[in-house]
């Protein structure tokens, strides 16, 4: 593990970081449950489900009945399809959620200490070393022959170059290098976190 001894950082205070996590609260993921029920309704409502009702309803009324019954039929596959891959939405955040719980250098109070990455906030100093997950959205202060995976977010196989001013997104990880930088973003504000949000 690499120290830093640099001392040439602001941080935060103990009383700048309680109100930073007044604003922005803890450094996770938003986690919203929906039964089963919800989602159902909440599909049932859509313009495919309508269309293969109204459909299947005409069929029906028109003593199509075979026609009537396969188009139930694919209403309920279409909500299963559905419902699976929302299911499978949720467990990589969740997945994700666990990844993002681990421990990371902070510096605070002119000290460097090491804190669960759930405590970070916004303007905290951090540092990082190769292989290490992002717990936040970060803008690098000081990189190191710094390659990122960003496949998380970006779906590239291949490590990024990033240099000092450049920002790298929560999830992501350290493929080369050593780091420092401030977070810029925590928890649903982080770019992962609102593109989570739009799963709902």
């Amino acid at each position: 593990l690499i120290l830093y001894m640099d001392t040439h950082y602001q941080g935060l205070t103990l009383d700048e970081v309680a109100k930073q996590l007044e604003i922005f609260g803890s450094n996770v993921l938003p986690e919203k449950k929906v039964s089963f029920f919800v989602k159902f309704f909440k599909w049932l409502l859509s313009p495919i489900a309508l269309m293969l009702i109204a459909a299947a309803t005409l069929s029906f009324f028109v003593d199509k009945i075979i026609d009537g019954w396969v188009i139930l039929a694919l209403f309920f596959i279409n909500f299963g399809i559905s419902f699976w891959h929302e299911n499978k939405a949720d467990e990589a955040i969740q997945a994700l959620q666990k990844k993002l719980d681990l421990v990371v250098w902070v510096f605070r109070d002119k000290t460097w200490v090491q804190l669960s990455s759930k405590q970070l906030v916004p303007n905290d100093i951090i540092k990082l070393n190769v292989g290490a997950v992002i717990p936040a959205d970060i803008i690098l202060l000081e990189a190191y022959n710094i390659t990122a995976n960003e496949s998380v977010l970006t779906g590239e196989s291949l490590p990024n170059e990033k240099n000092i001013g450049d920002i790298i997104y929560s999830g992501s990880f350290l493929a080369t290098g050593r780091a420092i930088g401030r977070v810029v973003a925590t928890g649903g504000h982080t770019s992962f976190g609102k593109t989570v949000s739009f799963l709902d």
